[in-house]
């Protein structure tokens, strides 16, 4: 008997290691697949569709109106833009990607703008196809991936400036940054080459739409006596090509 005690002991100790080995594989297994499809979530995260919120002052058929009323807007400090969506145009003011904050600015300025609406301009779903396209080329995918923080950090920046939480010499250098790294992605696609003409084509041409973007708002920014109506002229240009670039691929 008693060289049956260890034995058993020993078999024991063996099928407990077995056990604890093969909670671990299984454990590790787990955790691969969860990360992979947690990467594979983040990094599709970029194509998931959007809804942008458009503060207008009016919307009309004609253009006349909107027209008499640009001026009005922009010494208002609100960007004047004029947009046209489905046989009517629209006087923008301002954007955000909140639809219930951009409704309730509506209300508020209900005395200034007593027919003031939200137009809601969504992105529509991208195709798996170009998803894959874009997401296994680098070039590809860090531009789509810059547009998309572009959009946000200067809505961001913008509402910090006209909420007076940053001044102008502040916020102009962040976008200035923004900016230097975009003229850098540019260079990218000019040197190197492409297989996918047709997307290579759209993505260069809306980062040359984009650096256009940047330079006319320090341009027109810089000494300007009207220079919240145009960093938010600047805001919605940005966000109305994000919403092409997507709409358009």
């Amino acid at each position: 008997m008693q060289y049956c005690v260890p034995r058993v002991k020993s078999k024991n100790k063996y099928k407990f290691f077995k056990i604890f080995i093969l909670f671990v594989l299984v454990v590790l297994l787990i955790f691969v697949v969860f990360m992979g499809f947690y990467l594979n979530s983040k990094r599709n995260r970029i194509f998931k569709e959007k809804t942008y919120y458009f503060v207008c002052a009016q919307k009309s058929k004609g253009i006349k109106e909107l027209e008499n009323m640009q001026d009005g807007v922009k010494d208002l400090g609100g960007a004047g833009k004029i947009y046209k969506k489905d046989n009517y145009n629209y006087l923008m003011i301002y954007v955000y990607d909140d639809g219930e904050f951009a409704n309730s600015v509506v209300l508020q300025n209900k005395e200034v703008y007593a027919n003031g609406i939200v137009l809601e301009l969504k992105t529509n779903k991208i195709n798996s196809k170009t998803k894959k396209l874009i997401s296994s080329n680098d070039t590809y995918y860090k531009y789509v991936k810059k547009l998309n923080n572009d959009v946000e950090n200067i809505l961001k920046l913008s509402l910090n400036y006209l909420s007076g939480n940053i001044n102008e010499n502040s916020m102009c250098s962040k976008i200035l940054t923004i900016k230097f790294e975009l003229d850098d992605l540019n260079d990218l696609f000019k040197n190197e080459k492409f297989d996918e003409e047709k997307i290579c084509n759209h993505i260069k041409n809306y980062i040359n739409l984009e650096i256009l973007y940047f330079a006319s708002f320090f341009d027109n920014f810089i000494g300007s006596e009207k220079k919240s109506s145009i960093l938010c002229e600047f805001a919605i240009n940005l966000t109305l090509l994000y919403i092409d670039f997507f709409n358009n691929l």
